[in-house]
């Protein structure tokens, strides 16, 4: 196993605590490879006493494997945060005797609903908005207050409104939950440090197995995570610990994750910490380093450094597309041949919409995690589809039934959906709702998301019914829309004018596979990609409105930065509309000097500093003047 000069450093570190900044890219799973191989084989550390902690499934699965080639096997406690906590409650059942249960996703998104409406009924001046954009709005400031572990001191990385009741209702929710012995996902680790906080003993009990603990990916802890580290592995025990991570890539601020923890707080928590620093990227050629550099450099909270490529040879691409139509675009350059082993990254799912539906509509299909028929609208719209062949089976499946009523009425749990289920079935939709025989069968309250649900009904399928095409349907769906910006699958469909048969006969086709892959920036977060699409970066969408901007860099730079050889960025043809993320410019400057500044060359920058950033060969691409600025290097 090779090691560059940099990596070297962390890699044989003999100290108790380590922080290693690492950018995009640098080799960091190697090194921390490298340095367990070091631990176990040169300083006879018992693997079995190795704790690794990940982010998520997939990097520790991948981290297990590279330790399985290096004849790691012994190494056996490679968990993410999540499932070491859940291996901890387990434990905790043995040694104190408290079992609990683990709620899925929609688990707990039912339980959560049954409370709000628990909570508005029992105190209603202290009552929530119930719309499905409030409702979702709140199950995410709940994840984030127990995220933040103590919400009352903390500062929020967006603001809460009427923070006080909220965290009333936290308590309300926290009572009932623990009352059942349920938890949900971020439940594994709140709970986990309450019960550590109420039995220390317990923590002592759990460090006695362990003598070395690593962390990759540290820049996306929040608070509780730094607290079982602290806790874990305080002055006052022999543990050694290793942090590796980057401040420009904490993107998950919405659960609490703070670059803070890795630029200030690590040495304030763990004195005497040692830090380290890997420069050289071994994913991308410097035009794109140059662009990752450019687009990270206004950011406050962070850790001065550059990211240089490790590579002599290896060119990238970088360009700037401004467009009215990213869909049409992107479909245009995939016909001429131009995308092959292209993957599109957007900020959100929905932002790819209109990209799919484009692909969809020329018969060709995108490699998504779900597609848009799958999901939100789309699966909506298909259901709907549905409704005329076969009403009866059709509300039968309750899967279809819930969704649909979440869609129309927030509130929608799973006993509603079973009694949904009774009523639309058992004859002619409005005759039920009109003639239901107590409000034991229905409360008048809860009519309105059937009724909403008859018109929707009856305007695709009624002998009145106003969608006669597929551009109709936005008309119809608007009315039940508190918004009235139109996203970007009803800006596709409002162009679409065939009539809805066409709609059912193009889904009962097979499609073309386009070998395009679509996801989202979160979920490409330690990924590269040979070729990367960066569609709709443009104001309101990348960054996002009401957004924080430092945040919205980091997700930008990861985008940037998972890009291999191509990186092709479309943003819109208004300039008013461009995202403050591109302009001329910074493309001009990142295609322009990206061949110049190779191995044993300096550049020069523009200024009265009149310093040179120095890459040279036989210092493994250490840079020697960090000081300099990126954002002045100008053309000669």
């Amino acid at each position: 196993m090779n090691l560059t000069l940099e990596q070297q450093k962390p890699a044989f570190y003999d100290g108790k605590y380590a922080l290693v900044q690492a950018v995009a890219g640098s080799g960091k799973s190697h090194m921390l490879v490298y340095r367990i191989k070091h631990l176990v084989e040169e300083r006879n550390v018992e693997p079995e006493g190795i704790l690794v902690l990940m982010f998520n499934v997939s990097a520790a699965e991948m981290f297990a494997s590279r330790l399985d080639e290096q004849d790691l096997q012994d190494v056996g406690h490679v968990y993410t945060f999540h499932s070491f906590a859940r291996l901890l409650h387990q434990e905790y059942k043995e040694v104190v005797g408290e079992s609990f249960f683990i709620m899925d996703d929609d688990e707990e998104k039912d339980f959560f609903r049954e409370l709000v409406f628990e909570w508005n009924t029992k105190y209603p001046q202290n009552a929530f908005v119930s719309t499905r954009e409030e409702l979702f709005k709140l199950y995410q400031e709940m994840d984030l207050l127990k995220n933040m572990d103590a919400p009352e001191t903390v500062e929020f990385p967006f603001p809460i409104e009427n923070l006080e009741n909220k965290l009333q209702f936290l308590y309300f929710w926290n009572q009932r939950r623990r009352k059942i012995k349920k938890m949900g996902m971020t439940d594994l680790l709140y709970d986990l440090v309450y019960k550590c906080k109420k039995n220390p003993a317990f923590l002592q009990h759990v460090r006695s197995f362990f003598t070395h603990v690593f962390v990759d990916e540290y820049q996306d802890s929040n608070a509780l995570q730094q607290w079982l580290l602290t806790s874990f592995c305080n002055k006052d025990t022999d543990l050694e610990l290793m942090c590796v991570g980057d401040e420009d890539q904490c993107i998950y601020a919405f659960r609490g994750s703070d670059p803070n923890y890795m630029s200030k707080m690590f040495i304030r928590d763990f004195p005497g910490a040692a830090e380290f620093t890997l420069s050289r990227t071994f994913r991308y050629g410097h035009a794109i380093a140059l662009l990752a550099n450019q687009s990270i450099a206004e950011n406050e909270q962070r850790t001065v450094k550059w990211c240089v490529s490790g590579h002599d040879s290896k060119t990238s691409q970088v360009s700037l597309t401004p467009s009215d139509s990213h869909g049409s675009e992107i479909m245009a350059a995939f016909l001429k041949g131009q995308l092959r082993g292209a993957t599109i990254l957007v900020r959100s799912h929905h932002h790819g919409d209109d990209i799919e539906l484009a692909f969809w509509r020329q018969g060709y299909k995108i490699h998504a995690a779900k597609s848009f028929w799958e999901r939100g609208a789309g699966k909506f719209i298909k259901l709907m589809l549905d409704f005329n062949r076969d009403v009866k089976s059709a509300i039968a499946d309750y899967d279809a039934l819930h969704f649909l009523l979440k869609w129309v009425y927030p509130h929608a749990d799973k006993k509603l959906t079973e009694y949904g289920i009774k009523i639309l079935t058992g004859g002619p939709l409005y005759y039920r709702l009109q003639n239901a025989q107590s409000s034991k069968d229905m409360d008048s309250g809860l009519r309105k998301p059937f009724i909403i649900m008859e018109e929707i009904v009856a305007a695709f399928h009624g002998k009145n019914g106003k969608v006669k095409t597929i551009s109709d349907i936005v008309d119809v769906l608007m009315q039940y829309r508190n918004s009235q910006t139109l996203p970007l699958w009803m800006t596709e469909f409002n162009q679409w004018h065939e009539p809805l048969e066409w709609l059912r006969e193009q889904l009962s086709k097979e499609l073309t596979d386009s070998d395009i892959v679509l996801t989202t920036i979160h979920q490409s977060k330690g990924q590269g990609y040979h070729f990367v699409i960066l569609p709709h970066v443009e104001k309101g969408m990348f960054p996002a409105l009401r957004s924080n901007m430092e945040e919205e860099r980091r997700l930008f730079y990861v985008a940037v930065t998972r890009a291999e050889t191509k990186l092709w960025v479309l943003t819109s043809d208004v300039e008013a509309k461009y995202s403050p993320f591109v302009n001329d410019e910074m493309f001009d400057l990142s295609q322009k000097w990206g061949d110049y500044f190779t191995y044993a060359k300096e550049v020069p920058l523009f200024g009265s500093l009149n310093k040179h950033i120095q890459h040279y060969a036989n210092e493994r691409g250490v840079l020697l003047e960090k000081q300099a600025s990126w954002k002045m290097l100008k053309k000669r």
